[in-house]
């Protein structure tokens, strides 16, 4: 397992945050993080940041992916996770026990594997609630041969 940093804990105003943030489409809201995750991130020693994949028709409904819009000012993002099983769906909308029944949901973009070898991958995500979402993006990233992967998410 991968050990997870959160910058913020996950209490009842991040969680009306994240309401409004992805599921009211307000966009405009990442803002708010953008560069306290960007100033976090430069001050670890990784090469690049591959954001969680949000599924496409997770995609269609907000017209973007939080992960990506959080790390706007970030320099080194490359998106080299996709979603492979597209009923992966809202993570908020299972229990605890659902979210650990799931199978691998992610795969690589085989464009971009030669990218994360030999390079110090740090993956963000928006929020970690059990880890299985983590560790799928690890499982996933790992045959690509990166010489490490941590991971930070805006709330834990």
């Amino acid at each position: 397992m991968i050990k997870n940093r959160g910058l913020f804990i996950y209490d009842t105003a991040m969680h009306d945050f994240m309401v409004q943030y992805k599921f009211r489409s307000a966009l405009h809201l990442a803002a708010v993080f953008t560069e306290k995750i960007a100033q976090t991130i430069a001050q670890q020693a990784v090469d690049l940041v591959v954001p969680m994949p949000v599924a496409e028709t997770t995609f269609t409904q907000r017209g973007f992916n939080q992960t990506i819009a959080l790390l706007a000012q970030c320099p080194n993002v490359v998106s080299a996770l996709a979603v492979i099983d597209q009923a992966k769906g809202h993570q908020v909308r299972r229990n605890r026990q659902n979210r650990m029944s799931v199978q691998q949901p992610f795969g690589l973009v085989a464009d971009l594997r030669s990218k994360l070898r030999n390079k110090r991958v740090l993956i963000f995500d928006d929020v970690y609630t059990t880890g299985r979402t983590m560790q799928f993006a690890v499982q996933a990233i790992r045959p690509a041969q990166p010489l490490s992967i941590t991971a930070l998410t805006l709330a834990r």
